[in-house]
């Protein structure tokens, strides 16, 4: 920042960057001398909130996405953002009108008709959740785009709800769209699992491992259905992963709520377990 010391731009775009690399604490101080040189710099406050939410700075969040909708009323993506902090303090009915306010804006915006049926789903509303993630769907599939979550939502809605066919089928197109989703192989998982696909439920889930070897809720189904396959060798090497996984999580947590600058460790599917 030598060349331009007082440039607002400049160090947003600093900022941008560092966040781009994980660089999460040298990212908030760029983002703060930002806004100290141009508090109406709506990018830097969004850019902002979502550092802090990645250290659980969740408060302070807020703050930073209420500022931007305040320097930016016509930002969809504002709003979206503001929805998705609610979602993971797992305040639904305030995130649910966070999606719906970036729809008013942007009504083409699938990822956050997708987040709206969540909350929806979360609210206890499955009919208009099932309404959202479908709306979801077939806006992508207009576009050609490859936007897999709302498939793998109502995997995961069809496997809540007791009907593994569906749950299976939708697994099947989310990973038509992106193979790698490690929470589409999780639902895939979990739907042979009911249908009596042992062996199949397990390649399912190691798979998903191997995308995101990070979400311990994946070693303890394993070791499950490894014991249930009679290999308990297998069950508790998967079992002591899980156990090693919820101890760092837990760190992790502890740091956070510290508001050390520290990422955190993503949540498989969005949540979805």
């Amino acid at each position: 920042m030598k060349g331009h010391p007082q440039s607002d731009w400049g160090w947003y775009a600093l900022g941008y960057s560092q966040f781009a690399q994980k660089k999460i604490g040298d990212s908030i101080k760029s983002l703060a001398r930002a806004l100290q040189l141009n508090i109406g710099n709506a990018e830097a406050h969004k850019i902002l909130g979502r550092d802090l939410m990645i250290i659980g700075r969740f408060d302070a969040a807020q703050i930073e996405f209420e500022q931007g909708i305040r320097y930016a009323p016509n930002s969809a993506e504002m709003r979206y953002n503001l929805g998705k902090l609610f979602s993971i303090q797992d305040n639904w009915e305030s995130a649910r009108k966070e999606f719906e306010a970036a729809l008013r804006i942007d009504p083409s915006y699938v990822e956050a008709l997708d987040a709206l049926g969540f909350a929806q789903e979360a609210l206890g509303d499955d009919t208009a959740a099932v309404k959202s993630y479908e709306n979801a769907i077939a806006l992508n599939e207009k576009r050609h785009g490859i936007f897999a979550a709302p498939c793998v939502n109502l995997s995961a809605y069809y496997n809540r709800t007791g009907d593994p066919a569906k749950a299976l089928a939708w697994a099947d197109k989310a990973l038509a769209l992106d193979s790698n989703s490690d929470a589409a192989w999780f639902q895939k998982s979990r739907a042979q699992e009911r249908r009596g696909g042992l062996a199949e439920a397990i390649e399912s889930l190691k798979r998903a491992v191997s995308l995101n070897g990070h979400s311990s809720s994946y070693y303890y189904v394993l070791a499950g259905l490894y014991r249930r396959e009679g290999k308990p060798e297998e069950s508790q090497k998967a079992l002591e992963a899980f156990t090693r996984l919820d101890r760092e999580n837990s760190e992790l947590d502890k740091m956070r709520r510290g508001g050390m600058a520290r990422p955190t460790v993503e949540r498989p599917g969005g949540g979805r377990e």
